[in-house]
């Protein structure tokens, strides 16, 4: 039901979310698991598609808000939630800031080997990074020995940080 232009009352499985209709779509909470149907059905009588969705924005981590998310963001809905919420249900959030990495994005300064010498030189290991320097520290996190592990920014960069 629409309750303010723009802003919808939509009932899901368990919870009441809200659904901000601009040119793309914004859903306040994601309900219990089986709540795609009831929210596909509800876009449809206002002429909208899940397609649309483009974030889930969960108010707090209860089950009844957030036990829905998979299933709505499978058509890459981006999902927002304070990590104090993750940690009760065992989810931890953590950055990897990687430095100078010879990647596709950074080929125009490490496109040659002259380059990554040179960007090598700024850092104190004295190379930049390979994609497999990055790959410790995400199985870190992502295995159980990192179960405890939230909240942190892991500088990935060969101590160019520290200079």
């Amino acid at each position: 039901m629409e309750i303010l232009p723009g802003l919808h009352a939509v009932k899901l499985r368990s919870c009441t979310a809200y659904l901000i209709t601009e040119e793309r779509l914004t859903l306040i909470d994601a309900g219990l698991p089986g709540s795609k149907a009831p929210l596909v059905r509800y876009l449809g009588t206002i002429g909208r598609d899940l397609s649309e969705l483009d974030r889930i924005i969960c108010t707090h981590g209860h089950p009844d808000h957030i036990g829905g998310v998979r299933e709505l963001a499978d058509s890459g809905a981006e999902v927002l939630i304070h990590p104090d919420d993750l940690a009760g249900v065992g989810v931890t959030v953590n950055l990897l800031a990687p430095g100078y990495f010879h990647t596709l994005r950074n080929r125009k300064r490490l496109g040659t080997a002259r380059g990554r010498r040179a960007a090598g030189r700024e850092n104190p290991v004295g190379r930049v990074g390979e994609p497999q320097d990055v790959a410790g520290a995400a199985l870190l996190l992502c295995s159980p020995a990192g179960a405890y592990i939230t909240g942190q920014e892991f500088y990935i960069d060969g101590g160019l940080s520290i200079r």
